[in-house]
């Protein structure tokens, strides 16, 4: 609830009821450093008892409805691999897939995790011991972001908007952050955001100059050892299914795949 709060202004947040009781849920969205484009973010879910019913159609025609008032003219949705009968829906309504997103797990409890070995003159520190180090970190996700596999790449958010996700949101914390440092430069960083004993792993990005050295593995594993010491069990995490070196990375550190998610572009509801 804490990150919804924080991620408001022109995002729309619906709830469907039966009865009183909530049966379904959808959002409606703009990603920071993506408002001149022309699709919205959007997700519906409806409890599965309560489907075929026209509830997520319903919801889906209240986020069309703030996405068209927000200018666009079409939505960017996500179905789960495993749910066939999402990706039914949305191509029987014009929806037609643009990418997807691998997920992997790694179970941490009792996985003995060797020690992160950054290459020589590189230093892995956190953002809490280093808070100075966020504008330099800004300018290294904008160049790693520019070389990711689909529409992660059209993100161009300015400082406060890349801050306002990265590093403040309520679930991200500081000692999560990891930064390599070379010098007085700023390589690389990583992150983790935690929800009880299950840890999400955001963007590892590194600067190309600096791939291929071991920074990215040095950083994850600084990730991994402190959410293991922290008594997370599952790290879960997705990457665009062509970004095959950080693919075959994760593999090599042991996660494993699980279901992933098609991304669909297509039009409004009416």
């Amino acid at each position: 609830m804490e990150n919804l709060r924080h991620r408001s202004g022109s995002s729309a947040y619906f709830v469907a009821r039966v009865d009183d009781e909530p049966v379904g849920c959808a959002s409606c969205l703009v990603f920071p450093g993506t408002e001149g484009g022309s699709f919205a973010h959007a997700d519906v879910s409806v409890l599965a008892e309560n489907r075929r019913h026209g509830i997520g159609t319903a919801l889906a025609r209240a986020v069309s409805e703030h996405a068209r008032k927000l200018g666009k003219i079409g939505l960017t949705v996500e179905a789960r691999e495993d749910t066939p009968e999402a990706s039914t829906y949305l191509e029987k309504r014009g929806f037609v897939e643009v990418e997807r997103q691998k997920a992997l797990a790694l179970q941490l409890a009792g996985l003995d995790l060797p020690g992160p070995q950054p290459p020589t003159g590189v230093q892995i520190v956190t953002l809490e011991q280093r808070p100075e180090l966020d504008r330099a970190m800004y300018r290294v996700g904008l160049e790693a972001g520019r070389d990711i596999p689909g529409l992660d790449s059209e993100h161009e958010p300015s400082f406060e908007q890349w801050r306002s996700f990265e590093i403040e949101r309520p679930s991200r914390k500081p000692e999560w952050i990891f930064v390599a440092v070379a010098g007085d430069d700023v390589v690389g960083y990583a992150s983790l955001e935690g929800y009880g004993d299950v840890a999400v792993h955001g963007l590892t990005a590194v600067r190309r100059a600096w791939r291929r050295r071991g920074v990215a593995r040095a950083l994850k594993l600084s990730e991994l050892r402190a959410a293991q010491a922290a008594g997370v069990r599952r790290v879960l995490t997705e990457s665009e299914e062509r970004n095959e070196p950080m693919r075959r990375l994760n593999e090599s550190l042991g996660f494993r795949s699980i279901a992933g998610m098609i991304v669909y572009q297509g039009p409004l509801l009416r």
